[in-house]
């Protein structure tokens, strides 16, 4: 096993420091730390700096989360959503409750709710609406 270098050191910080904390991801191959390092670009630029809001973001992570077979997915952001870490990245957005994640987690996917029902709410809404808050369901 390879010895931490300081650069390893400081990409490790900058990962707490934007989700208040080192999620094992970003710390799972220590051999091959240059692989964890490009996936953290990733992240960055689709997940925590893109301008969709913060508490919408995690809330997609975590019911899109559901149908993921790695179960390290599902268990780490809806850690983040309830406030273990910051909610993709942001220290200033407010964490949910236990109760409004697991109403999120009991949500029917929508072809178990009818397509026509999810269409016809996408299509009532004004065209480029504002994104959602996130906080509802």
């Amino acid at each position: 096993m390879t010895t931490p270098t300081s650069d390893h050191n400081a990409f490790e910080r900058e990962v707490a420091e934007r989700f208040g904390l080192l999620p094992h991801f970003f710390s799972s191959a220590p051999d091959a730390p240059e692989i964890v390092e490009k996936l953290w670009g990733f992240a960055k630029s689709a997940y925590l700096d893109n301008p969709i809001p913060s508490l919408f973001k995690e809330r997609l992570f975590v019911y899109l989360s559901r149908f993921c077979m790695v179960r390290y997915c599902i268990t780490r952001h809806c850690a983040f959503l309830v406030g273990y870490g910051h909610p993709a990245g942001d220290p200033a957005a407010a964490p949910q409750t236990i109760e409004q994640a697991i109403r999120l987690l009991r949500t029917p996917p929508p072809w178990e709710r009818g397509v026509e029902e999810a269409l016809s709410h996408l299509e009532a809404g004004p065209a480029g609406a504002e994104w959602p808050a996130g906080n509802h369901v």
